[in-house]
């Protein structure tokens, strides 16, 4: 019997294989998620890691790769290095010489620390197989493409700094008891004027030339990821979104409507919530939920006005609070919204606003409304739809979704 967990997560890949008494694990989230990653471990039993392998060096993959090392003996690392000529950080942000540079120290530092307790294995065109018990994994896109696509003399992007790190992910395929699995780790399917990496996920759809039954979707179903011949190739049986239901689905919609189209018949399960363990057992495919550890709670606090403030609640601790004004007609104003900073991190804020919309709705609310003074706070409603909304007010920017 074979087994793949997918973690719960938000806009970051934990999975854990399973074959026969042996596990590893395809990338490890955010460093914020090591706690929670080393109690499930541990509920399951886990004791030793034939080995981790890091998609691509991005803080939402390697993150919690030092904890592991100290928790667990590992075999082997498997890791591509950073390349150090990145555009954008792995928050989408612009980078610097000085990020890209930290960004190296720190890619340096994580392999001394594999070398120290482990078996470093640096992935380049050489390492096409990854072997997990059952699972023989096939390696999709082991080159250095970002460097190739600066340094080669032929290449239109020659000298430029041009992309984030995601060009250089990895995707897995392998095939177990004529089970189908794909992890498609950040992969993206851009239009590139480089033909040798030009949409790379059609490509890998291509060399795997067969429907997929348990398929992790590539960058958490963010951003030009597909095309029809992908996934009428592909047609997932089980769609994996490593990513919140409302960003996948507000605002990457046309994704998540990509994916129905291909496979009416399919299911697209989203890691928000709680995450997923997929069992393989003679040809066939089961899945099961795994429950959250720290549910969200949210907790009124009496009023004497038409405002209502609530607070919210995980493990018997206030992390947070809000204040909403909801009218009977549905329209509701959202008038505070704050995680208290010792408990910000790991997708708490989202997580909190999640467990806030579901009473909301429950009470009725159809239209929320909020202001946003900053980029980096419209960035972050944005994530769940929230779009501007007209207003005569220049410094601040009212923002609207409907439910």
């Amino acid at each position: 019997m074979d087994q793949i967990h997918f973690l719960r997560a938000y806009w970051s890949d934990i999975i854990l294989v399973e074959s026969n008494g042996r596990y590893a694990m395809i990338d490890t989230g955010y460093d914020r998620d090591a706690e929670r990653i080393i109690q499930y471990l541990d509920t399951i039993g886990v004791q030793r890691l034939e080995c981790i392998l890091i998609t691509h060096f991005h803080r939402d993959h390697y993150g919690s790769l030092p904890a592991l090392l100290k928790r667990y003996p590992v075999g082997k690392v498997y890791m591509k290095r950073f390349s150090g000529i990145n555009r954008t950080d792995s928050s989408g942000h612009p980078a610097t010489e000085e990020t890209n540079r930290r960004e190296m120290e720190l890619c340096d530092s994580m392999c001394r620390q594999a070398e120290a307790v482990s078996e470093l294995v640096v992935i380049d065109e050489s390492i096409t197989h990854v072997t997990v018990g059952d699972f023989d994994f096939q390696l999709l896109g082991t080159t250095d493409a970002i460097r190739e696509m600066f340094e080669a003399e032929d290449s239109p992007y020659h000298g430029q700094v041009c992309f984030g790190e995601n060009p250089n992910s990895i995707a897995l395929f392998c095939e177990v008891e004529g089970v189908t699995v794909y992890l498609g780790g950040d992969a993206n399917n851009n239009s590139l004027a480089y033909p040798k990496y030009d949409r790379v996920n059609e490509q890998y759809a291509r060399t795997v030339g067969r429907p997929i039954d348990i398929y992790k979707v590539p960058h958490h179903c963010c951003g030009n990821i597909f095309s029809e011949e992908l996934l009428e190739i592909f047609r997932p049986r089980y769609a994996v979104v490593t990513n919140w239901w409302m960003t996948a689905c507000r605002s990457f919609g046309a994704n998540v409507e990509m994916l129905r189209k291909a496979s009416p018949e399919g299911e697209i399960l989203f890691t928000d919530e709680h995450g997923y363990r997929f069992t393989i057992d003679e040809g066939r495919v089961s899945y099961h939920e795994i429950p959250d550890l720290a549910e969200i709670v949210v907790e009124k606090v009496p009023s004497e006005t038409k405002e209502q403030r609530v607070r919210f609640v995980q493990e018997e601790q206030c992390i947070g609070e809000a204040l909403y004004d909801l009218s009977e007609d549905g329209s509701c104003r959202i008038l505070d919204f704050r995680v208290y900073p010792e408990f910000r991190g790991m997708g708490t804020g989202h997580y909190c606003y999640y467990a806030l919309e579901k009473v909301l709705r429950r009470a009725g609310a159809k239209l929320l409304e909020l202001q946003a003074e900053t980029q980096l706070t419209r960035g972050f409603w944005g994530a769940f739809g929230y779009k501007a909304k007209d207003t005569d007010g220049p410094e601040t920017t009212w923002l609207c979704c409907s439910l």
